[in-house]
């Protein structure tokens, strides 16, 4: 009579090459988390670093100049500028001080330029494990956004109000 199924040499055999591979491919899918902690960091900063652009386009298209409340044509027309023409706030500002009111400042321009933003915390929104970034005025007219789901390496984008400029830490 056949008895049909594996050996035990087989199924040991079997067992091991499954943990070769295992062990080969762990570290592969382990970076990924990596790469998609890198990938975010990065299509945020030029979402908004485009978005900042079309906040400037718009205030040249308006012909205006000097500081704008509520820049018509843009996002909910809540986005304010400043004298050069690029987004400080939403709620009537037109600078970024290096304080707690700045980072709400920086806050209020992430999440008022950007079509769909991560959630973002900072100034006086205590950060929760929902939030993706934190919001912090560096320096007067300088926001930065921290990535804080994968604090190490700290992954960040700064913003420069005065020119416009955003630029990526994301090693």
């Amino acid at each position: 009579m056949r008895r049909a199924g594996f050996t035990l040499f087989e199924l040991v055999c079997v067992i091991v090459i499954l943990g070769v591979l295992g062990a080969v491919a762990a570290p592969r899918f382990l970076d990924l988390s990596d790469e998609a902690a890198r990938a975010s960091v990065e299509r945020h900063a030029r979402s908004f670093a485009n978005a900042v652009q079309f906040v400037r386009i718009e205030y040249d298209l308006e012909g205006l100049s000097g500081q704008v409340d509520n820049l018509p044509g843009f996002g909910s027309g809540d986005v304010d500028t400043n004298a050069n023409g690029y987004p400080t706030d939403t709620a009537n500002a037109n600078t970024i001080p290096s304080n707690p009111t700045g980072a709400n400042r920086c806050r209020n321009v992430f999440n008022g330029i950007l079509t769909a933003p991560a959630p973002v915390c900072g100034g006086t929104l205590a950060c929760t494990s929902a939030h993706v970034f934190q919001a912090v005025a560096i320096a007067a007219q300088n926001c930065e956004f921290l990535y804080i789901k994968d604090p190490s390496p700290q992954r960040f984008f700064t913003y420069d109000a005065t020119n416009g400029v955003v630029t990526v830490t994301n090693p």
